[in-house]
């Protein structure tokens, strides 16, 4: 029971952190992608909760261990999706 207290005690302080380091250099034109399954879990509902803008909606594959043709097509989909029009 404690260690589990303790994991989401440094959970909340990491995120408060990640929010921080984030908002000191994006501005709200910046969009976000997380990309790997373990930032994505943790991360995700916490940086939208917050206003940050991640554009991803679901999971992108870490590019490494065998994953490069998944991320490389999930990040084609999501940019062709979602930033096609910027100028």
């Amino acid at each position: 029971m404690a260690l589990q207290f303790y994991t989401i005690i440094w959970t909340l302080l990491g995120q408060a952190n990640l929010l921080s380091r984030i908002n000191s250099i994006i501005d709200e034109n910046t969009k976000i992608i997380l990309i790997s399954a373990t930032v994505f879990d943790a991360d995700f509902h916490y940086l939208i909760e917050n206003g940050i803008n991640v554009i991803n909606k679901e999971m992108i594959d870490f590019p490494g261990s065998g994953r490069q043709i998944k991320f490389r097509d999930k990040m084609i989909k999501l940019l062709n999706n979602c930033c096609h029009n910027m100028t």
